[in-house]
């Protein structure tokens, strides 16, 4: 017995019609999130663009030197910095949009690879082990959260993301958990402009450029303003939440 095509086609047309109805309820949470944002994190924004500018300029310097032999090790540092930087946006998208698990799942995975570029230049970063927090040792307590959000295991944060009393499937805004992840992710942009400190020889120049340098303290000089981390401890918010 042959398909009804009429019959296939309506139920395609009601699932399109389910989806849309989805889709624009979501879209509609997450345009008011992105709308608050602007406001919300105007400074981390300032800290942000100057960690991005700072980790270009590393970037650029990097591909103007030269070596003779790559090794197998600068082929990793190098793959770890790639993909970090393909999910930029992804991470800027999901916080400012409210995905929080989402956010803190890249966020996770971007404080990994400033701790893998670290372990790599130290040689002891080793094929499918997890990197050990070192570097980003005061983002700890953090680094748990973000984990038990990646794991769906963090029953408690995620309840308090979502909404303690019934569930919402539409993200709910939280600018507090929104701007710990955006400072902790330009904190791990940073790691990665000061990785790309290192020569090609695994030394660490203590010669910044000079933009570079003016970004990336700059941005620092933001992040401590906003409590992202306090020096005089070296302790960051994280230890207090």
């Amino acid at each position: 017995m042959g398909k009804d095509l009429k019959l296939e086609h309506e139920l395609i047309q009601q699932a399109y019609a389910k989806v849309a109805l989805f889709r624009d309820a979501q879209a509609k949470s997450k345009q008011t999130i992105n709308y608050s944002a602007f406001s919300a994190y105007s400074k981390l924004a300032v800290a942000n663009n100057l960690a991005l500018a700072a980790m270009c300029c590393g970037i650029s310097h990097s591909g103007s030197l030269s070596k003779r032999e790559i090794t197998e090790n600068d082929r990793n540092i190098a793959t770890i910095i790639a993909h970090f930087v393909q999910s930029i946006d992804a991470v800027e998208i999901c916080i400012s949009n409210g995905m929080y698990a989402a956010a803190s799942t890249l966020v996770r995975r971007n404080m990994e690879a400033v701790e893998a570029c670290r372990g790599c230049f130290e040689g002891k970063q080793k094929e499918g082990r997890t990197p050990v927090l070192k570097a980003l040792k005061h983002f700890g307590r953090l680094y748990g959260n973000f984990s038990g959000l990646a794991h769906n295991s963090g029953f408690t944060l995620m309840k308090h993301l979502s909404g303690s009393e019934s569930a919402s499937i539409d993200p709910i805004e939280n600018k507090e958990f929104g701007k710990i992840l955006l400072g902790v992710h330009i904190y791990c942009v940073l790691g990665i402009s000061d990785a790309l400190r290192y020569t090609h020889q695994g030394i660490h120049e203590s010669r910044w450029l000079a933009d570079q340098r003016n970004f990336h303290q700059k941005s620092l000089d933001i992040l401590i303003e906003e409590r992202i981390l306090i020096p005089s401890t070296d302790e960051s918010l994280s230890n207090e939440a």
